[in-house]
């Protein structure tokens, strides 16, 4: 089974991707009421940053 469908764009609607690779939501338990804090978006943006660090490292 090839992968290479996972790396290509996806178009969902005005939904435009790179590719298929997401990252599940996994902070929920962390958010008041299930709505998401400043500090819940911090941790996504730090994870955001260190995968594209990875990615440009190879």
């Amino acid at each position: 089974m090839s992968l290479d469908a996972l790396f290509q764009p996806f178009e969902f609607k005005s939904l435009k991707l790179p590719n298929r690779v997401v990252m599940a939501p996994m902070t929920r338990s962390f958010s008041p009421g299930g709505v998401p804090t400043d500090e819940v978006a911090a941790y996504y943006r730090r994870r955001a940053e260190n995968l594209a660090r990875r990615r440009r490292q190879g």
